[in-house]
């Protein structure tokens, strides 16, 4: 059956076999099982009678992708059902992985771990919002943080959550030790069958030395719970200096930490800790995996392109950079130079040098592909720096059609339409303020919209209608795309090189700028390795630097600034 002919939501019934796995997705790792065993026998007695969530398969025709029901898939296999009721959506990857996730993850029998892998998958989704996490989930913000807490936990300690050999309570006082210190703790809890209030106790009890400690220990001189105090009072007293208020010393180990990721954030843009976002959940991107033009231009200003960082206990602040969390986007631009490795494999030299040496051959391919593979996704640059830039652009415009007597007469003819509810002797003034604008300007001449207005007015004077406005940074942004003779230049005079056209970056963005409009090679040029070294210093010291310095700038401007202009 081709299944990609289906009209949209059509229903359907198969043999379980066609559903394979979402290429983008991860199924439930478990299912209680009592719930696996009820859920079997009554698939045993009346077959599956819920609609399993499917689209047609990308790639292999005559199958279909499975999105939502893989329980009652895999069972329908095992008892060998000759056929499952589906329901088949005609969906883009975007969607289909979202559907997928809320059908996986939105149920009343997740297991507690599924629970902290499912607010993973969503916080990495939604880039830390877990304001949206909650929404999505429809999870109290609360549970989410709870949940996401949870996940700092190995995987020793969460499987004993699994297994119900452990309580929540048990695995959230255990989260905040190292991997290997949450490993032994789990070993003596099992063994000593401790509560989890008893496990509390012990931990409060715990001394922790205050030579790992990673924040400021000024304060930690004078506090009556530093055991350096207590040194050569008892024969048996450890010589090394520890906190006895487990409690104080991993809420400053919190705040010092978050100090960390507000400066990581500032130099790289988007910082999620490591207990936020699971591995599954994003991919390392760079030129080898995307091509060189993909990832200069369209992943290295995308906001899906984060960093991460450990909050692991004893590997705090280490950080794990170009991690994407746009999972549909990555996949696409992965085939796009899988595509390219392709064409450069079946080139004429390469398919010479296969003669005699393939492996050879394929490294050609990969490297041919790297080089030359066209972008194919845009990234999305910081929603501050969109706004700066459209900010900045508007006013340019504004300045271009200062003068512009025909464009004064459209926006008049746009006013009086826009509060007469009058249309045009043609019904061409239509679409809102913004749309009479730029039709009245690209059609119509002075005289013609003179006798318009006058038309508006008399239309006023017996009916009358409230019409909603237009962006006007949109609007007068247009207006300078109308004219692609002049929106260039106009763009790149309104741009330069202050602190508030470059604030808006991170660091990396910064450098990046700054290597496109040349600078390297003027700082180099005055002192060899000077540009590396104000690339290794505080932001602000790279913007003062880019600023005061003596380069020619007035012929450019950010690529990623002028595309509102020139696409």
């Amino acid at each position: 059956m081709d299944f990609a002919a289906l009209p949209d939501k059509t229903l359907e019934k198969v043999h379980p076999s066609l559903l394979l796995d979402f290429s983008m997705g991860n199924k439930r790792s478990s299912r209680p099982e009592k719930s696996r065993s009820e859920m079997r026998e009554s698939i045993r007695s009346h077959g599956v009678l819920q609609n399993l969530i499917t689209r047609p398969h990308p790639t292999e025709k005559g199958y279909l992708e499975l999105l939502g029901g893989y329980g009652r898939r895999d069972l329908a296999l095992e008892l060998e059902l000759s056929e499952v009721p589906v329901l088949v959506k005609q969906v883009d990857d975007r969607e289909a992985y979202i559907i997928h996730l809320q059908e996986n993850t939105i149920r009343s029998d997740l297991s507690i771990v599924d629970e902290g892998r499912a607010a993973q998958e969503f916080n990495s989704l939604y880039g830390g919002d877990r304001q949206s996490v909650s929404d999505a989930l429809n999870w109290p913000l609360k549970k989410v943080n709870e949940r996401l807490e949870l996940m700092k936990c190995t995987d020793k300690v969460l499987d004993a959550l699994s297994r119900e050999k452990i309580t929540v309570g048990h695995a959230m006082a255990i989260a905040p030790f190292s991997h290997q210190g949450q490993d032994k703790l789990i070993d003596v809890v099992l063994a000593q069958g401790w509560s989890a209030k008893e496990l509390k106790l012990q931990i409060g009890a715990k001394q922790t030395p205050l030579s790992i400690a990673k924040f400021d220990k000024g304060e930690c001189n004078s506090c009556p719970h530093n055991t350096f105090h207590q040194m050569g009072l008892l024969d048996d007293v450890s010589t090394e200096a520890k906190c006895a208020k487990i409690t104080c010393f991993r809420e400053k180990t919190a705040e010092w930490l978050a100090g960390i990721r507000k400066q990581a954030e500032e130099r790289f843009g988007k910082v999620l800790y490591l207990s936020e976002s699971a591995q599954k959940d994003r991919s390392t991107v760079n030129a080898d995996v995307v091509g060189e033009q993909q990832y200069k231009d369209g992943c290295t200003p995308c906001e899906k392109r984060i960093v991460v960082m450990s909050d692991v206990t004893g590997k705090e602040g280490e950080l794990t950079e170009n991690q994407c969390i746009d999972k549909v986007c990555f996949a696409k631009c992965q085939q796009s130079l899988s595509k390219a490795e392709s064409a450069a494999m079946a080139s004429a030299n390469v398919q010479e040098v296969a003669k005699t040496d393939p492996a050879k051959a394929k490294s050609m391919a990969k490297s041919q592909a790297k080089s030359s593979a066209q972008k194919s996704e845009s990234g999305t640059i910081g929603n501050m720096a969109q706004e700066h830039h459209k900010a900045l652009l508007r006013q340019a415009s504004a300045s271009h059609f200062a003068k512009n007597n025909l464009l004064k007469s459209a926006f008049m003819l746009a006013a009086l339409v826009d509060s007469t509810g009058y249309s045009g002797k043609e019904k061409s003034l239509t679409g809102g303020f913004g749309s009479v604008v730029q039709y009245a300007y690209k059609n119509l001449d002075m005289q013609t919209m003179q006798e318009e207005m006058l038309a508006a007015i008399s239309h006023g004077m017996t009916e009358k209608d409230n019409l909603s406005g237009s962006d006007a940074t949109n609007l007068m942004i247009e207006l300078l795309k109308s004219e692609p003779e002049h929106a260039k230049s106009v763009a790149v005079k309104a741009w330069e090189p202050n602190e508030a056209n470059l604030k808006i970056f991170t660091t990396q963005q910064i450098i990046e700028v700054a290597k496109d409009a040349n600078v390297p090679a003027t700082m180099n040029a005055k002192e060899e390795g000077s540009f590396t070294k104000a690339t290794k210093g505080k932001k602000a010291d790279l913007i003062k630097t880019l600023v005061e310095l003596d380069h020619d700038y007035s012929e450019f401007a950010p690529s990623w600034y002028l595309t509102h202009v020139t696409q």
